[in-house]
């Protein structure tokens, strides 16, 4: 459809919005993906069918842009366009002048418009008011490509296999594929990835001896590609410089060793002196692609799962060989790459900067392998001179060291070329304590002027001569170097080791760019980041195709590996076929229900919660930093405090009183080890009035004073507190929806009911057997200290609302990342089913969602983690029950951590933000055929490009063994429906979120277990010594997360 529409006779039909899958003109006027029939503007395909085109006018697919084109225009949520002008039975494009049609908005939010006839005369529909607008991503020629037909073909003859077939519990096949909601076409950030028939990648082991790792190891294995001996086959070789190097045809003529002199970092050629290493190669499994293709092709459901993991890790080995060989791109593990030249980027101040760049992954789908391409940012240090990165961090900052250790530089007071060297740390007391002549530091971190170490004056054949002397680093550089310091008051850097230090002045360092930071940042840090890393949608499609087809060498032409391995990338996105569910209506008290709209409600009109609960006496604390009198405080306090009670009433919950004023707290800075003590005191005095609830203002940011509230009060003393921040309170803007939001929080830790679904919504949880379950594990992050464990959490459902979600904590060794005491936290949580849930048995079905588990070991869940839930019951159910094969189990693995992004294609397919729709669901075209998985957006996206969850059955013993409700055609329906009205039920938003509550609870508990073990992590107190030496932190203790009994059979953690 094009051109002005005008000119010939507007037929007869009606135009009509489109449901399912919607005929489209192309551009041009070409009908491509189904013909106009009657008349009429829609037309449904079947289900089967090849994806329609849109139409394109150009480039853009705007209701503004349909001003006199048909007099039927329809508003839809998000202000998109569900109907445009069809094709008369003459073949003509009308002028369009009919009734209605008429767009009206205030603000943000389109009106529903009214249906035009799209007959006789009158004015065309308008358009009013200041909509944002909506912009999707579009290939240059406008073209919107259906899904590959022959995917599609593969996974309908795959499940057409499997039907009849006994469903099996563990890796069940795909049930089906989900039906149920809006058709639409994504666009997926996936490239097509074609090797040619008869690849077969050799690879080969790659042994250095001495033992070297990190940049060392790459460096050697850089130049043993370099080396004379390899010329014939060098360019048939590409690696991972590490440990694997994969060649296009087999190497008949290897050595048994090469000997490789160690050349640093910027140099052209090694040392004289530099030390020479062993590299052994040695053949391993060679990898025939054509296995792999075979397997993802096939649709025999006998087939044997195809280990694709060598084979996925070979060729993205061949793929990122582009990368990690260019010079000026700084690569992060093996699938993140940057440009460090690029403008792309942002200062976060502190010495450190964001660049944009990309990720990239090979993944495989059904009947071909794709390559998952996706923007990404990270932070890294800015390059330059030492003494500016040193400034900007902070002189005296105490984390200066940590900050310092293991950041390559390169020296400016060497003669060409200069090498690189790695910063061990800042010059200490303890340093060369081994030498006879030890170096003389007079403290931590200790400058130009502080430390001194021993000279032995030499004659000019090298000899020594005289007795020798200490000087200092400040002296030997000017007197000996000739070199004047500008900064000698900087802190000097070790650049050897703490055995054999060697000293450098910032002065004459230098930061080697493109060196990445991992730690945590701080506030300011992080907003920046966040501005900076949330880009809309289709911005980043934008950038996948015009930058990173380039810029990681998807092209032959720039990439010659590809060529030589006969493998070609096709540089568009895919698309895909995905589903918008529909919101679940949200219930209140008095059966009063709330609509979903873009994901979200809210409680205008009276609404109050399910079961709001009785407040009981209750107090507030205000901590403080800063000098604050009587006169500043007290009158502002207590008013927001009276508006704080208004609110829970308005919410229904019962409070005689407004919260009564408890006591004040004045530290000392964040560094006020006082701070825990001064805070329980405070609390000590509500819990003599009886009191369970604390509110907590706060004046400072300080992430280590809301540690201390919550150590005192979950673990110390067994009172709830909810925290504010002043400036919140005493802004008079956004305090009504702040106080509901402590209301939300206060209801569910006292024991009550935010909001609940109807009851058809809930599925099987309807029937109040089925106690839902949620498991996370979380690690210690860069800067935590080096005895910090893992936390495991387990929340679990207990009521027939899927309201109230006790926790239970354990920690373990760190980095293990399966659960070591599942059976104790579930049988906790069984015994809560029926006490607290008021059951009179165990629940039958047992919905376990798992999160924080990597692909590769989901089969570990089911060996080491699954044993544990039927220990735990065969313990505590009944023989009968046990004699009944209960309870049924089922597993869902939760992924957050990947890098599918999916793209509207069509404004009016779009939300007001230009992404996917809240409740799109995804599960074929860019999946496997043989697993049970989908993605699921079940949120709308307050900024940047939202990210899907990803859900993978792994265990099935509920669903495939029901009848489908009517309603739903598949099992897959079932489960896709169920995990995103769930997504609604999280209790302290009116909101759906991004994952279904129990992933999400699970990640709170954990995130709440950190706080009680700040000092192990990465509280703002952690001193660089005792994070570089693990001394100064205790080992972390049971009891340090084990919540007072008061507290833990509640959810405490909102």
């Amino acid at each position: 459809m094009s051109n002005n529409h005008r000119g010939g006779n507007f037929g007869p039909g009606l135009v009509r919005g489109f449901s399912g899958w919607a005929g489209r003109g192309a551009d041009h006027g070409a009908n491509r993906g189904g013909n106009y029939q009657g008349g009429r503007g829609a037309y449904r395909g079947g289900r089967d069918a090849i994806m329609p085109r849109r139409d394109i006018d150009n480039g853009y697919n705007r209701e503004e842009n349909y001003q006199g084109s048909s007099g039927a225009q329809r508003g839809a949520r998000g202000g998109a366009v569900a109907a445009r002008p069809g094709r008369g039975d003459n073949g003509n494009f009308g002028r369009g002048r009919g009734n209605g049609g008429n767009y009206r908005e205030s603000g943000d939010r389109p009106a529903r418009g009214n249906r035009g006839r799209g007959r006789g005369p009158g004015d065309n529909g308008t358009f009013h008011g200041n909509r944002k607008e909506v912009i999707v991503y579009k290939r240059q020629d406008g073209f919107i490509p259906p899904p590959s037909e022959e995917v599609t073909e593969a996974e309908n003859k795959f499940q057409h296999n499997v039907a009849g077939r006994p469903p099996k519990d563990d890796f069940p096949l795909r049930p089906g594929y989900g039906t149920i909601g809006q058709h639409v076409v994504l666009y997926a950030n996936y490239f097509h990835l074609k090797p040619k028939r008869g690849i077969v990648l050799y690879r080969y082991q790659v042994d250095v001896k001495p033992e070297a790792k990190g940049k060392k190891r790459g460096q050697i294995v850089q130049s043993l590609l370099e080396h004379n001996d390899i010329a014939g086959w060098r360019g048939d070789a590409v690696t991972d410089f590490r440990s694997t190097i994969i060649t296009c045809r087999e190497i008949r003529d290897l050595k048994e060793t090469y000997d490789v002199q160690y050349r640093s970092e910027g140099e052209l050629v090694a040392h004289p002196q530099a030390r020479s290493f062993q590299v052994k190669i040695t053949a391993s499994r060679s990898l025939v692609l054509d296995e792999l293709v075979d397997y993802l092709c096939s649709t025999n459901t006998s087939s044997l799962p195809y280990q694709s993991k060598e084979a996925l890790q070979g060729l993205n080995i061949l793929l990122s060989h582009y990368t990690k060989s260019s010079p000026g791109i700084a690569t992060i593990g093996a699938s993140k790459s940057y440009d460090v030249s690029t403008s792309d980027s942002v200062d976060l101040g502190s010495g450190l900067k964001a660049l944009r760049g990309f990720f990239s992954s090979v993944r495989t789908g059904t009947s071909r392998l794709l390559l998952n391409v996706n923007v990404s940012s990270s932070v890294f240090y800015q390059a330059g001179s030492l003494v500016k990165l040193i400034s900007e961090f902070g002189i005296k900052n105490s984390k200066l060291g940590s900050f310092l250790k293991k950041l390559r530089i390169q020296t400016l007071h060497n003669k060409p070329p200069r090498r690189a060297r790695t910063i061990f740390g800042l010059a200490t007391p303890q340093d060369g304590q081994a030498d006879t002549n030890k170096p003389r530091v007079k403290k931590v971190g200790a400058s130009a002027r502080e430390v001194s170490f021993f000279l032995q004056e030499k004659d000019g054949d090298g000899n020594s001569q005289g007795p020798g002397k200490y000087v200092s680093v400040e002296e030997y550089f000017s007197k000996t170097l000739r070199i004047q310091l500008s900064h000698p008051e900087y802190p000097v850097v070790n650049v050897g080791n703490k055995v054999n230090p060697i000293y450098l002045p910032p002065d004459v360092c230098e930061v080697v760019p493109g060196q990445g930071r991992s730690a945590k940042l701080n506030a300011s840090q992080t907003r920046k980041m966040i501005t900076f890393a949330n880009q809309q949608g289709y911005k980043n499609a934008n950038l996948i195709v015009d930058k990173a087809v380039s810029a990681i060498g998807l092209q032959s032409n720039e990439n010659p590996a590809l060529a030589r391995f006969n493998m070609e990338v096709v540089p568009d996105l895919i698309t895909v076929e995905g589903r918008v569910l529909p919101s679940p209506r949200i219930v209140y008290a008095n059966s009063t229900k709330a609509t979903v709209t873009d994901g979200s409600w809210n409680m205008s009109g009276g609404i109050k919660f399910f079961g709001a609960v009785s407040i009981g006496p209750w107090s507030y604390m205000l901590i403080t930093d800063r000098f604050l009198r009587e006169e500043q405080y007290e009158e502002k306090l207590s008013t927001a405090m009276t508006k704080l009670w208004q609110q829970t009433t308005a919410c229904g919950m019962v409070a005689a009183n407004r919260p009564n004023f408890a006591g004040r707290v004045d530290l000392n800075g964040p560094e006020d080890f006082d701070a825990g003590s001064k805070i329980e005191d405070v609390l000590k005095k509500a819990i003599g009035l009886n009191q369970k609830l604390m509110i907590v203002i706060l004046t400072t940011t300080s992430t280590s004073t809301y540690n201390q509230v919550k150590r005192a009060g979950d673990v110390k003393l067994g009172v709830h507190t909810c925290c504010m921040q002043w400036p919140n309170i005493v802004n008079d803007r956004g305090t009504g929806q702040l106080f509901t939001n402590i209301a939300h929080k206060i209801n569910l830790k006292l024991g009550g009911i935010n909001h609940t679904l109807d009851r058809n919504k809930l599925g099987i949880l309807s029937e109040d057997k089925t106690m839902v379950v949620g498991i996370d594990v979380t690690h210690p992050s860069p800067g935590s200290a080096s005895n910090a464990p893992s936390v495991a959490s387990m929340v679990a459902s207990i009521d027939a609302n899927i309201a109230q979600w006790p926790a239970d904590i354990r920690i373990q060794t760190a980095r293990q990342e399966m659960v070591g005491d599942l059976e104790g936290m579930l049988k906790a949580r069984l015994e809560l089913w029926k006490t607290l849930g008021n059951h009179q048995s165990f629940p039958e079905n047992l919905l376990i969602y798992r999160d924080g588990v990597s692909e590769d070991q989901y089969k570990t869940v089911l060996d080491e983690e699954l044993p544990q839930f039927i220990r735990a019951c065969r313990e505590l159910y009944p023989a009968p029950d046990t004699k009944r094969q209960l309870p049924r189990i089922t597993i869902i693995i939760v992924g957050k951590r990947h890098h599918t992004r999916f793209f509207a294609s069509a404004e009016n397919e779009a939300d007001k933000k230009s992404n996917p729709r809240n409740g799109t669901v995804v599960d074929r075209g860019m999946t496997q055929s043989q697993n049970w998985d989908f993605f699921l957006q079940s949120h709308s996206a307050v900024v940047g490009t939202p990210r899907s969850a990803h859900y993978y059955v792994i265990m099935d013993q509920i669903f495939s063994k029901r009848r489908v409700p009517p309603h739903l055609t598949t099992v897959a329906d079932v489960v896709e429906e169920l995990t995103h009205n769930m997504s609604h039920l999280y209790g302290r938003a009116t909101k759906a979120v991004s994952i279904c509550p129990p992933a999400y609870y699970a990640d709170l508990v954990c995130d709440r277990a950190r706080r009680y073990l700040s000092a192990l992590f990465d509280d703002e107190r952690i001193s660089a010594q005792s994070l570089s030496s693990g001394g100064g932190c205790e080992a972390a203790r049971t009891e340090d997360v084990a919540v007072h009994p008061n507290l833990k059979n509640t959810m405490f953690y909102m």
